[in-house]
């Protein structure tokens, strides 16, 4: 079972002791009565202590090899060429871990900031008196039934309305391709380009693709797109 994004999010800001004094209370709180929580967690520490256990694990062997390489020859007749090849296991083992460790949370930091900045829509209003051909689609959209919210805008995706909100719904069933797919469909005369155009930027960062965000956010910037502040906000955090 897959931890949800937020939870991940969540965990590390609370390791990392980034939490205020009653979020932390609230989030030891909620380990006690959340069960789905109180087991992600879980499985998230034990993930970490298997990855921190498997270069220490690597490193204590190298060391290992370097000390029965030590005790085993006389002073003069030690073999250099082994020690180097172990030591520059050692220093290798050292590199991928710092790498490892590095994009670890370098992505989760690009995923931080563009959950941050997704913008929430409302969705369109929906009308008592008559039947539009939005209605039903909002309805399901409004109730987070994204299953359903889909399947009624597929229905009407020719138009740039149907694109911009299939985008959103398959971004909140971590559809990430499909709703890039569907945000780079809606033309550029639509109303929802802007917006469009500034989700592609976001999914780009989750899916750790600074440079595809920036020349989003860059053209978004020099074009009056309404959301030139907010681009440049991101571009400097990035």
């Amino acid at each position: 079972m897959n931890i949800p994004e937020e939870y991940i999010i969540l965990f590390e800001s609370y390791g990392r002791g980034e939490l205020s004094d009653q979020e932390k209370k609230d989030f030891e709180a909620r380990l006690s009565y959340d069960t789905d929580f109180g087991e992600a967690f879980a499985r998230f520490r034990l993930i970490e202590k298997g990855i921190q256990e498997h270069y220490r694990n690597e490193l204590r062997d190298n060391f290992k090899e370097i000390d029965k390489e030590l005790d085993s020859k006389s002073p003069g007749v030690i073999n250099f060429r082994k020690l180097v090849w172990i030591g520059t296991s050692v220093a290798a083992v050292l590199l991928i871990g710092l790498s490892v460790y590095h994009n670890f949370s370098h992505d989760h930091k690009y995923k931080e900031l563009a959950l941050q900045y997704w913008p929430e829509e409302e969705g369109l209003p929906v009308k008592m008196s008559t039947a539009g051909k939005y209605d039903a689609a909002m309805n399901a959209y409004k109730q987070s039934q994204w299953a359903e919210a889909e399947a009624l805008l597929t229905e009407i995706s020719s138009s740039d309305t149907a694109l911009y909100f299939l985008g959103i719904v398959h971004f909140k069933q971590e559809n990430y391709t499909e709703a890039l797919e569907h945000f780079s469909r809606v033309p550029e005369y639509s109303r929802w380009f802007p917006e469009s155009e500034f989700r592609r930027a976001l999914i780009f960062m989750i899916k750790n693709e600074p440079d595809s965000t920036s020349i989003i956010l860059n053209r978004l910037m020099k074009a009056q797109s309404g959301c030139e502040s907010k681009a440049k906000e991101l571009l400097l955090k990035i």
